[in-house]
């Protein structure tokens, strides 16, 4: 099972893509308040689907990197160590420049930030630190989406800790109570929201993947599901990322699409800082041009931080509490979620 692991170059661009998709997506309305100018009249208000896309993806990757471990290894704290590594410091960082920025330009550059610094906001800087749900939005408003995903990493370490009988089990329970809930119930449980339903497919194709199984047991996945465009949009991204997975790309000539996926995460989480600078910092030049050349500084400067920041600190924090041997299948994938 998963004896030779592929180089997903295919995937990776992708991710990139669903990257710069999210930071069109949030183009439009600043260019519009900003510089009173539609971007391209609007027409990224798709690119929200890039959120979608990191669901399935994500589900996916920690599916093909770890199915040992819910089949044989059972090492459901290793998995969490490496998931925290992957996502908390970098956040953490990103979260204290953004906090920082703040602190010394008072309703300036960071307006999503725009409160008083005092006692009565420590609990919510607290959330916005460990990533608690909280009806308030995070003043790294992106990071909602990270508790999907810390939720999701939790739910798999309990897969690989009862093993891969019992996941099944789980796993299809777990879809079940979301379309239930959804069609019947409706409550606003995070646990039950359908956008826990794109990580579960990318969880299938992942397994399929790995196990070298045809891309028709996906769509026997969207049999059980009811007619919604949610789940008919989920279904079309979990085949779209089973083709990119066994899609055999070589990295020659991919060099810049490559560079834009590894610093996905990067990108996903500075892109509104940078814009909120850039915009306010160019705002008397305010015209289409301009708000495309913010656009690729914008990208840029995620790219930056990538390979300044967050590569240094993966590598270092990998080194100390990573054996390297633990590492080999991430790194033979070349892909982390």
């Amino acid at each position: 099972m998963n004896a030779s692991p592929i180089k997903l170059n295919a995937l990776q661009i992708g991710r990139g893509i669903a990257a710069v998709l999210v930071v069109l997506f949030h183009f439009h309305g600043t260019t519009t308040e900003y510089f009173h100018v539609g971007f391209f009249n609007n027409f990224f208000d798709f690119g929200i689907i890039g959120v979608d896309f990191f669901f399935v993806l994500s589900g996916f990757i920690i599916t093909y990197v770890h199915l040992k471990d819910i089949v044989k290894d059972r090492k459901w704290g290793k998995f969490l160590l490496k998931r925290f590594i992957r996502i908390y410091p970098i956040y953490w960082i990103i979260c204290s420049i953004t906090l920082i920025t703040y602190l010394l330009f008072t309703h300036g550059y960071i307006r999503s930030l725009d409160m008083q610094l005092n006692a009565s906001r420590i609990p919510y800087l607290i959330k916005s630190y460990f990533l608690i749900p909280d009806d308030i939005p995070f003043f790294i408003r992106v990071a909602w989406t990270l508790t999907y995903e810390i939720i999701f990493y939790f739910v798999f370490a309990l897969f690989i800790l009862i093993g891969f009988k019992k996941s099944c089990y789980l796993y299809f329970t777990w879809i079940l109570c979301i379309v239930i809930n959804q069609a019947v119930f409706k409550q606003p449980i995070m646990l039950l929201n359908p956008r826990i339903v794109e990580f579960l497919i990318g969880c299938m194709a992942g397994y399929l993947i790995a196990t070298q199984k045809p891309f028709y047991y996906l769509l026997g996945f969207a049999i059980f599901m009811p007619i919604d465009s949610i789940y008919i949009t989920v279904t079309i991204m979990g085949v779209i990322v089973y083709f990119l997975a066994k899609a055999n790309l070589s990295s020659k000539n991919l060099k810049v699409p490559l560079l834009i996926g590894d610093a996905s995460y990067s990108i996903y989480l500075t892109h509104i800082f940078f814009m909120s600078i850039f915009f306010r910092g160019l705002v008397k030049f305010g015209n289409l041009y301009t708000a495309i050349i913010i656009f690729l500084g914008v990208i840029f400067c995620g790219i930056l931080v990538h390979l300044f920041v967050e590569k240094p600190t993966l590598d270092f924090l990998n080194n100390r509490l990573l054996k390297k041997g633990n590492l080999k299948t991430t790194q033979a994938v070349k892909i982390v979620s």
